[in-house]
């Protein structure tokens, strides 16, 4: 959660694990909401680029600053098996599920939501644990845990990377 509020207070967008935004529920447009779901992928990368085109430009750029070419092609695959894993976790036909903060945390406690939304809503903005939360794709929370607790913290920091510089 620190590395998204820092890249986001650098102005990147494509590093998110989830998108986050703010604004009015759509069943009742008096009630303010935060509203969460799925990474936004953009094109799939085979949209893109070949995937062999942008496994092998990741790998070459990486080894162009110095990395050690098996280390980069091992780390490169691992980033794009996380990718994968986070574009199938995608259900776009899920119920969505409107619950508070708390209730939030107690669904998905990998992350203390209370704690990232004041951050990244900056320290202004006061949040409590009855305030509520949009969640369009709960499936999706719930495999974004299970992926968190299986993969490793360097390929995570990898993909954001690499996100994140391509959304500049």
């Amino acid at each position: 959660d620190e590395a998204m509020i820092k890249i986001q207070n650098l102005g990147l967008t494509g590093h998110n694990l989830f998108t986050i935004e703010e604004g009015f529920e759509w069943v009742n447009p008096t009630q303010y909401v935060i509203k969460i779901g799925p990474y936004d992928s953009g094109k799939l990368i085979t949209e893109q680029f070949n995937k062999k085109e942008s496994y092998n430009l990741r790998v070459d750029t990486v080894v162009q600053f110095g990395a050690d070419r098996k280390s980069a092609e091992r780390e490169m695959q691992d980033v794009m098996n996380l990718n994968i894993r986070l574009k199938e976790a995608i259900k776009i036909k899920g119920p969505y599920n409107l619950m508070t903060i708390n209730e939030l945390q107690h669904r998905y406690p990998y992350l203390n939501w209370i704690d990232f939304f004041t951050k990244f809503f900056k320290p202004d903005c006061h949040m409590y644990n009855d305030d509520p939360v949009f969640v369009t794709d709960p499936s999706y929370f719930y495999e974004l845990g299970q992926i968190l607790k299986t993969t490793d913290k360097r390929i995570i920091a990898n993909w954001m990377f690499w996100n994140g510089a391509e959304s500049i």
